[in-house]
């Protein structure tokens, strides 16, 4: 990147056109962050309770020794997304406690970042 070449941040929608600015000047930025780190068990837990306004990234830590699988409340091993040690995925919700988590063994840690 040179500073000067527009990078792709978004795609619309609509028309399918590449976004290389978003625009923040018709509405406010969100004053609250949200983070936390649990650790997975065998059995499908929530995330504790936190509002969101512009969704959460969740991460593996790159230290698990096994991968947990992410999920709604009927989340399993076979059914979640799986993020291995040291990935994170990001997720459009409005509540951490919408997230499941479970793994296989272990007792690895997913950490979040949102607001």
């Amino acid at each position: 990147m040179d500073g000067k070449t527009p990078v792709p941040v978004a795609v619309d929608p609509a028309t399918g056109a590449i976004i290389t600015e978003i625009d923040t000047s018709a509405g406010s930025l969100p004053g609250t962050i949200r983070n936390g780190q649990q650790t997975v068990t065998t059995g499908a837990v929530a995330l504790p309770g936190g509002a969101l306004t512009q969704g959460v990234v969740l991460e593996s830590l790159s230290t698990n020794a096994v991968s947990i699988f992410v999920g709604s409340t009927a989340v399993t091993t076979s059914t979640g997304t799986e993020l291995t040690p040291g990935s994170s995925i990001s997720v459009a919700v409005n509540n951490t406690n919408v997230i499941y988590v479970i793994c296989v063994s272990g007792s690895p840690v997913i950490t979040w970042l949102g607001s």
